[in-house]
């Protein structure tokens, strides 16, 4: 049977430029008919995979690298292993372009594979030691790479256990080896706003600190678009499907708290030095399902919320504690569900346990797992 965490989460966030799009301005979407600010699903996964890492929520084995210069880390891993290092630059170019199917190989050039790869710790590691051990039969002359040891790097790339966390929450898709996909565990929307909303511009001058007295004026102007908006965000990961990559409920249910902390404590990061728009949420609500289908809350807000005497936090607040129970009365009722509401106008009459703090959130979710 098929089990899902949904996290449903309201976040009002002072001007903010936090996620932007090819002309720097704050990403937006029409919803409803009306202009809704948005942060892209990448924005909001890589700011919660690096919260992961950055805090300690996975161990070093645990974790992932999106990165074009694997050429790079397999020859540190070697050199540290004693492989001189031209010979260990040499046999990783070499090593790595043999990778792929049919013809289909994975390109690398001035050190750089051409395109991400998505990696795990452990998986890199494990190439590392067969390089080094193949390194060890090299004689002179030009390196070989032979097709068992083509074979055993793609069998470690190809394996179900990956026993990396985010690379099992998040997937990878690998152009030049279909065998290395995964699928993703966690599903991630595009947060929205719930109510309209307008850009600004900061219009903004610098001046130059060691400019004379009579010289007056700014040595530097221009422009910086922002928002203020109360974003829904929505993500659901797969218990089963996160266990199968891992390998035991076990690692999943520690994935599990580990996303969960991350997901409502991490912010992306653009323009943050501009405006420091560290704004936690006000509401996050966690179902769990059983035998159902997720179930994305946004048409809550599809018809933009306005102020309405309770301010729009509160108001989005309602409004998305009204709607989880009409579509569970419609639908099916969850098989668990907690909110952590600062708001206090999540509406009480909704069969969602309440939990004081992030932490007590976290243990719940987790000890649902068993």
């Amino acid at each position: 049977m098929t089990e899902r965490i949904e996290f449903h989460i309201l976040q009002s966030f002072a001007p903010a430029n936090l996620n932007r799009d090819d002309t720097g301005a704050p990403k937006d979407a029409l919803f409803g008919g009306a202009r809704r600010g948005r942060i892209s699903s990448q924005a909001l996964k890589r700011a919660a995979r690096l919260y992961m890492q950055d805090n300690g929520l996975v161990p070093p084995h645990a974790r992932s690298y999106r990165t074009k210069r694997i050429s790079g880390l397999l020859t540190e891993a070697l050199t540290k292993a004693g492989v001189e290092e031209g010979t260990a630059n040499e046999l990783v170019l070499a090593a790595l372009q043999t990778l792929g199917s049919g013809k289909k190989k994975l390109q690398v050039k001035d050190a750089k594979t051409d395109y991400l790869l998505f990696v795990g710790a452990s998986e890199l590691q494990r190439m590392a030691d067969l390089l080094a051990d193949y390194a060890q039969g090299l004689g002179e002359g030009k390196i070989k790479i032979s097709a068992d040891l083509t074979k055993a790097l793609t069998e470690i790339l190809t394996q179900q256990n990956k026993g990396a966390i985010d690379l099992a929450l998040f997937g990878r898709m690998v152009a030049n080896l279909p065998e290395a996909n995964t699928d993703a565990a966690c599903q991630v929307a595009h947060a929205i706003s719930t109510h309209r909303v307008e850009r600004d511009f900061d219009y903004y001058t610098a001046v130059d600190d060691r400019k004379p007295d009579d010289n007056a004026g700014a040595d530097m102007i221009g422009t910086v678009e922002f928002n203020s908006s109360c974003y829904y965000r929505f993500s659901v990961v797969d218990i089963r499907q996160l266990s199968e990559s891992l390998g035991s409920r076990e690692q999943a249910r520690d994935a599990v708290a580990a996303y969960a902390q991350a997901v409502v404590e991490a912010i992306p990061t653009g323009k943050q030095n501009s405006f420091a728009a560290h704004n936690p949420p006000s509401t996050v609500l966690v179902v769990k399902r059983r035998g159902q289908p997720p179930r994305n809350l946004a048409n809550a807000f599809e018809q933009a919320v306005s102020p309405n005497g309770r301010g729009i936090l509160e108001e989005s607040a309602v409004r998305l504690g009204e709607y989880w129970a009409k579509v569970d009365a419609a639908f099916g009722a969850a098989d668990q569900a907690w909110v952590l509401d600062l708001s206090g106008a999540f509406p009480g009459s909704t069969s969602a346990e309440r939990v004081a703090s992030l932490r007590e959130l976290v243990d719940s979710i987790t000890a649902s797992l068993g």
